[in-house]
């Protein structure tokens, strides 16, 4: 199936061994267990991020087992893109652009085992067709833009980074992995186009 929302609470293969209780993060309990043969993506293509995760912990410490299948998928994209900066009488300012992909097989939270004895497979992909950047400038203003594609495939994560926020997850315990494990990211930008106007000591940067 194809959970909503890009991550897998419940379904038919995924079951609780031991105390369980809702929590809001999805499935708590002493274990989880996944079997059976599960997709789980997300997409989007307006340039917002897509973030897709199989197994992932919550805040207390749990064993999460994968036996089955889990086929993660994240994949942004942005047809077209443009921005426009029109300064003058020195001010300033700054545009940015990101387009960000990413897919985690299992991802740990605090204190978690992570176990695997099936087949867990992440795949990101990002990419931008088209970017165009306009600045005009003026005196001693300054104009700063920049376009960032970026994707990120992980198949068992122990640092939970997406469960509780970036640099933030306190992590798994243990990874023990006696099956397959495969990750894939790609990010691609076809033309960019930058057309910058200046007058006097004005100055403009795109990257």
């Amino acid at each position: 199936g194809h959970p909503p929302g890009g991550s897998l609470v419940a379904g038919p293969g995924l079951r609780v061994r031991g105390m369980t209780a809702a929590a809001g993060n999805g499935i708590v309990g002493r274990e989880i267990v996944h079997s059976g043969v599960t997709r789980v993506e997300k997409t989007t293509t307006d340039g917002s991020p897509a973030v897709a995760t199989g197994l992932r912990g919550s805040h207390w410490p749990e064993r999460i087992v994968n036996e089955g299948t889990l086929d993660v998928r994240a994949t942004a994209g942005l047809s077209r893109g443009s921005v426009s900066l029109m300064l003058a009488g020195g001010d300033e300012a700054a545009d940015t652009t990101t387009v960000i992909a990413r897919a985690v097989g299992i991802e740990g939270g605090h204190g978690d085992t992570l176990v695997n004895q099936g087949s867990v497979s992440a795949v990101a992909a990002s990419s931008v067709n088209r970017f165009d950047a306009e600045m005009n400038l003026i005196d001693l203003s300054h104009g700063d833009t920049s376009l960032t594609v970026a994707a990120r495939a992980v198949g068992l994560d122990a640092a939970g980074e997406s469960a509780h926020g970036k640099g933030g997850g306190l992590g798994a315990t243990a990874i023990l992995n006696s099956g397959r494990v495969t990750a894939q990211a790609n990010s691609a930008v076809g033309r960019v186009a930058v057309e910058l106007n200046a007058v006097d000591a004005a100055t403009g940067d795109s990257r």
